[in-house]
């Protein structure tokens, strides 16, 4: 008896080039803050593009579904501090109701986590250590609310919180 036979209709060709430009209905996979070696500071989004609409979005999720799209929202050097507007961006996108308070900045990785958003993703030339590359941006105001709110109640990025006593080291 056959274990499975070939087919290779459904295999995709994966690369890493950056995506095409335009509108994506994503998830919100994770976010949190991460400095970098120089001591730059950011929120570092980790954006999944969805794949359950391949048929109403056919020239973006359907091509690229299931594709990372990082974005980070850098800390003012002026000022050591985030740009607070960009974080309204980001929360009016994710539905955060209005007047919600945030009191720390793990407040809004969880209130953040998950969440299905809409972005325009930008095609740019990125040039570093003299090398120019293509690569994609996504500016706060390109963030807007999901044409397509998810069907299930809860994320398939759940976060499930660890406390110290529940480690076995």
């Amino acid at each position: 008896m056959t274990l499975f036979t070939t087919n290779y209709k459904d295999v995709q060709e994966n690369n890493y080039a950056p995506l095409a430009e335009g509108e994506y209905e994503v998830l919100i996979q994770s976010c949190g803050e991460q400095v970098t070696k120089s001591g730059a500071e950011s929120m570092h989004f980790k954006l999944v593009v969805r794949d359950d609409l391949d048929k109403a979005m056919p020239n973006t999720n359907g091509k690229f579904h299931k594709r990372v799209i990082f974005v980070d929202e850098w800390k003012r050097k002026a000022t050591g501090k985030y740009d607070i507007n960009n974080f309204m961006y980001f929360m009016k996108a994710a539905g955060i109701p209005e007047g919600t308070d945030i009191n720390t900045m793990h407040d809004f990785e969880q209130i953040m986590w998950g969440k299905p958003v809409r972005v325009y993703v930008k095609l740019e030339d990125h040039t570093y250590n003299g090398q120019t590359t293509k690569r994609n941006t996504v500016a706060p105001y390109g963030w807007s609310q999901t044409k397509f709110p998810m069907q299930q109640q809860t994320s398939p990025f759940e976060q499930t919180d660890v406390k110290d006593d529940d480690l076995p080291f």
